[in-house]
């Protein structure tokens, strides 16, 4: 390691690489999982650890909408939206209509 930060190995690059390679293959996951069920609202039971990434992709959408500093990009959310991305489910508004009373 000592000899890499020598040469000025960019540690950053790599881990940026390594996100956008796991945000990728979650996609193609979606997609695969539409052309199989149809939609994109991913089962919990069906599959955890996708329906927790498309989770995290709506709350970085809602921060992204917001102004706020978010994970997702616009080149991201328009692949989302190709595929018919919901970027809401049912209980959203719920959820967000009870937590303005």
């Amino acid at each position: 390691i000592e000899l890499l930060n020598k040469i000025g190995f960019d540690w950053g690059s790599l881990h940026v690489k390594r996100s956008q390679d796991h945000w990728n293959e979650r996609y193609m996951e979606l997609v695969c999982y539409v052309e199989q069920c149809g939609s994109t609202r991913v089962s919990r039971d069906v599959n955890p650890s996708l329906y927790n990434w498309v989770v995290k992709q709506r709350e970085y959408f809602r921060l992204l909408q917001q102004g706020e500093l978010s994970k997702i990009t616009e080149d991201r959310v328009q692949l989302l939206d190709k595929i018919g991305f919901e970027w809401e489910c049912l209980a959203q508004p719920f959820k967000r209509k009870y937590a303005e009373l």
